[in-house]
């Protein structure tokens, strides 16, 4: 079987009413949204979904099994443990649903998110990376026959002139999730706030060309992966 479907999620890409303590990935949603419409084009053989939390899901409070009134990220996390649990309808379970009936046809999980352009997060020898990956070749599947890492991509990436971060240490349990229960592969990508305007969440258009070579660069390091039908051997 082919394996030919490519999930992209956004855990924290919607904002709650009050954004004063940047309670969201500002940009993450913006870019999740443009990077389905580039692959869209750039890997016509691929089906390309998109799962967003609702505002309901981002009130939902892990810790307490219940919805809070007020809203915010701190509620739950969407990238942690605890949000496995709870309510059905919240984000991981329709992600789980999702997974459960389209594992077989999954080539790779790609977990999106930003951070402020001033953050040293997105430093990267001096200068502020155009976007961070997290570096854990723990979820490589090589069993899969698809084995890829956040430092393959980080080499295409370096190679097209864009500035790119390996961050280490960070749990997350998506990542887990995929690579633990499904055997699949997955990767975070944290794209820098420059390419929004200001916290409007909306592209900007002055570094929209940088943001695609981006973006085509991850459609073509997808198709560089070993990409097999059950049973055949690596193509």
């Amino acid at each position: 079987m082919v394996r030919n479907q490519i999930l992209i999620i956004v855990p924290h890409g919607i904002c709650g009413g009050d954004v004063s303590n940047h309670g969201c990935d500002f940009a993450a949603l913006s870019c999740a949204e443009k990077l389905v419409d580039v692959l869209h084009e750039h890997v016509k053989e691929h089906i390309v979904t998109i799962i967003v939390p609702g505002q309901s899901e981002m009130r939902f409070d892990c810790r307490r099994g219940r919805f809070r009134p007020d809203g915010g990220y701190e509620g739950c996390d969407l990238n942690r443990f605890q949000s496995r649990k709870g309510n059905p309808l919240v984000y991981r379970q329709r992600i789980k649903s999702f997974l459960d009936m389209n594992k077989d046809e999954l080539l790779v999980v790609l977990d999106i998110h930003s951070f402020p352009e001033e953050d040293l997060y997105g430093v990267v020898d001096g200068n502020v990376a155009h976007i961070t990956l997290l570096d854990d070749e723990q979820h490589k599947s090589s069993d899969r026959g698809f084995e890829i890492y956040s430092r393959e991509l980080r080499d295409m990436l370096v190679e097209r002139n864009i500035g790119v971060n390996l961050f280490q240490g960070i749990k997350n349990d998506i990542m887990d999730e995929c690579k633990n229960d499904y055997k699949l592969p997955a990767i975070l990508l944290e794209f820098n706030e420059m390419f929004i305007i200001s916290n409007s969440r909306r592209l900007n258009p002055y570094w929209i060309g940088l943001l695609e070579v981006i973006m085509i660069t991850i459609g073509d390091w997808i198709l560089r992966g070993n990409i097999r039908e059950e049973g055949e051997g690596n193509v």
